[in-house]
C-alpha cells in the first residue's frame, strides 16, 4: 500500500478567527483527487475555527473507499467538487471519535432515540447495516449538521442537510430534519453536543 505524505504542518491561522491545527494527510495512492482532497480538507481548517470538531489530526484520503473514522479518518474523494458536503463529511468522521470517547452517553441517547423515532430503516440508502447503528447515526448526522450550522449558519447547513436526504443515510437525515428539537434535547440532556 503506497501512502503520501501531503502536509504535516501548518504555519498559523489565516483568517476568520481560524485557530492552527496541524494535520497529518496522507493519500492511497497520490492520486491527483486524492491530494485536492486533502487540500481542500487543510484548506477549510485552516480558514474556519473548526476546533471543537477536531478531535484527530490525521487524515487518510483514498479514491475508492467508504468514509470511515476509525482507526485512522478516511476519506474518499467523490465530494470534491462540491465541498460542503465533503466537510460535512469530514466533520461526520470527526464526530464519531467524539461519540466513541462519551460511550455510555451514547449508548443511553441512542436508547431514547430509538424510543422516539421507533424502528429504524437499515441498509443503504437509508441507515447503516442495523438499528443500532442507525441509531447512532442519527446522533453523528444531527451534529454535523449542527457543525455546519455554527460554521457556516443556516442557509448551507440546510442546503447539506437537503443534499444528503437525497444521497445516503436518507431515514437518518430525514429524521434529523423532521425531529430537530426533540433530538437536540436528547442530545443535550447526555452532554454530547459539541
Amino acid at each position: 500500500m503506497k501512502r503520501a505524505l501531503i502536509s504535516v504542518a501548518m504555519m498559523a491561522a489565516i483568517s476568520f478567527g481560524a485557530v492552527a491545527t496541524e494535520l497529518e494527510i496522507t493519500t492511497e495512492n497520490n492520486h491527483e483527487r486524492e491530494i485536492a482532497t486533502g487540500e481542500a480538507i487543510q484548506d477549510f481548517v485552516d480558514s474556519h475555527d473548526v476546533s471543537s470538531w477536531m478531535f484527530t489530526n490525521r487524515l487518510h484520503v483514498d479514491l475508492r473507499t467508504i468514509p470511515h473514522s476509525h482507526p485512522v479518518l478516511t476519506l474518499h474523494t467523490r465530494n470534491l467538487e462540491y465541498l460542503p458536503s465533503l466537510y460535512s463529511t469530514y466533520l461526520h468522521e470527526q464526530i464519531h471519535w467524539h461519540l466513541t470517547a462519551n460511550r455510555d452517553a451514547t449508548e443511553a441517547a441512542k436508547a431514547e432515540i430509538a424510543k422516539l423515532l421507533g424502528p429504524a430503516k437499515t441498509g443503504f440508502p437509508y441507515g447503516s447495516d442495523d438499528e443500532d447503528a442507525t441509531y447512532m447515526h442519527v446522533i453523528v448526522c444531527y451534529l454535523e449538521i449542527d457543525a455546519m450550522r455554527k460554521i457556516f449558519g443556516d442557509d448551507t447547513a440546510a442546503e447539506v442537510l437537503a443534499y444528503w436526504q437525497k444521497d445516503h443515510y436518507t431515514w437518518v437525515y430525514e429524521q434529523v430534519a423532521a425531529h430537530r428539537d426533540a433530538l437536540g434535547a436528547i442530545i443535550d440532556r447526555h452532554g454530547l453536543r459539541i
